[in-house]
Parts: structure tokens; sequence; C-alpha cells
């Protein structure tokens, strides 16, 4: 019943864990709901932003000196890809996780946002309402079928994000190694610029891929936990979009 997708938290192998070869959910507390899930998005994410703002605010008013700033966000994120392996393999547990998840992962999102904020001001507003406009924008075309989610359309988005995660991938073991990595990643040259937009599109499409896979899961009904793991899926790629949006607008700043 769910599709493949390339966003790791929406997996087939996932879904299988937790509906029984009958087709009946695993679970006694009810089937997913698509208000129960939009519920759950709109709880993690208005958690998410009051921690990035918690944590962006301290930053900036030097509640946190400068060198513990950093380990603090090293920090955050290696509890941020834990909990995330954790949910991942264990969806019952993603009601309580993701919460844990939302959390430290406000933490890295108010380091990375008071830096570029820091050196561009204004950038995180624009960045924020630039994700909320993808997200409703591709809300609209998947729900008046403008774009229709296929099995090509799956093959495609998700074999063009693991290329451009393969990309990033070789980019950052090069600066390891002293090089500047792939330069148009970073840089805001044309390509660069053109590079940004691409990925914020590719982004944007694994949207429409989430959209699908939260559909088809409540059209089986899924376990009601499922709920707070859709939530997590979409957030994840929420993030990803935000995070792309910034450094894409950090491009075009430094070109001025």
């Amino acid at each position: 019943m769910a599709r493949e997708t390339s966003n790791p938290a929406f997996k087939d192998a996932v879904i299988s864990q937790v509906i029984n070869a009958d087709g009946s959910t695993v679970g006694r507390d009810g089937v997913m709901t698509m208000n129960g899930t939009i519920a759950k998005t709109t709880f993690l994410t208005t958690l998410l932003i009051l921690s990035t703002a918690f944590f962006w605010i301290a930053i900036r008013s030097g509640s946190f000196p400068v060198e513990t700033v950093m380990p603090i966000a090293i920090g955050a994120m290696i509890v941020q890809v834990v909990m995330s392996i954790l949910i991942i393999r264990k969806p019952h547990l993603s009601a309580r996780l993701s919460i844990i998840y939302a959390v430290v992962e406000g933490v890295v999102l108010g380091f990375i946002s008071a830096l570029f904020e820091m050196r561009y001001p204004g950038i995180v507003l624009q960045a924020s309402l630039g994700t909320v406009g993808v997200l409703m924008g591709m809300l609209f075309l998947y729900r008046t079928k403008l774009i229709v989610v296929t099995e090509n359309f799956r093959l495609i988005v998700a074999s063009a994000t693991m290329g451009i995660a393969f990309m990033y991938l070789i980019s950052m073991v090069m600066n390891m190694f002293g090089s500047s990595g792939i330069r148009m990643i970073h840089e805001g040259s044309t390509m660069g610029m053109v590079f940004s937009v691409f990925v914020i599109s590719l982004a944007a499409m694994n949207l429409a891929l989430d959209f699908d896979f939260i559909e088809k899961s409540v059209e089986a009904r899924a376990p009601k936990y499922m709920e707070w793991y859709g939530a997590f899926g979409l957030m994840i790629t929420l993030i990803w979009i935000y995070i792309e949006i910034l450094r894409m607008l950090g491009k075009g700043r430094s070109r001025d």
C-alpha cells in the first residue's frame, strides 16, 4: 500500500512493520487519520519553531558564551541522528521520540539560523516565509491533482535526491582534505544559484511523495501512532527545504 520515497522515514520497509499480512493494523489505540496527522505535524512544527527561536535568541543575546555554542550544537546533531534512527527503526516509539527530535533539531536550526542572521540580517524571516510558501504551494498542487505521484515520478525524484545527497557527501569529504569542495554547492555564481533552485525544487517534489505516503497509510488504516511518524517524516522534508532556501538566499546576498 505504501509507496517508496526518497525520505528515509517513508520507506515500504517501515510501513510493513506496522501492517499485518492480512491487512489489519498492529496496535489497539485506533487507526491513523489525516486530521490526526495534521494535528501532530502542527504540534511538532510549533515545538521545533519554539526551540529554534529560544536557542537563536540565547545566542544573539549572549546568554550562551561563544565557546559553548559549537559543542552544544554538535551534541544536538548527534542526538538528532540517534533519534532519527530510532524513530525509523521503531515507529511505535515515534510519539515520544519525535518530540525529543523536534526539540534538539530546534537547537541545530537555531545555531544555523543565528549564523546566517548575523551575517545577513532579515534572512531567517525570508527563508521561513519561503518554506511556508513552498509547503502551501505543493499542498495545493497535490490536492488539485496538478501533480500526480506516479511510479515514474517517485523513481525520478528518489534517484535525483540520492544524487544530490551523494554530491553533498563528496563535497564534504573534499572539504575534510583541504579542498573547497564542489564550488557550485557553496558559491553565489550563476551555476550556484541554479543549483540551489534545482535542489529546492527537488525538495518540494519530495513533499508530494510525503503527502502520498501519508494518504496511502491513512487509507490502509495504519496504527494511530503512525500519525506521529508521518508528522516526523514530513518535518524532515520541511527542515531540508528551509535550510536550502536559507543557503540560496545567503548565496544571493553574497553577490551584492
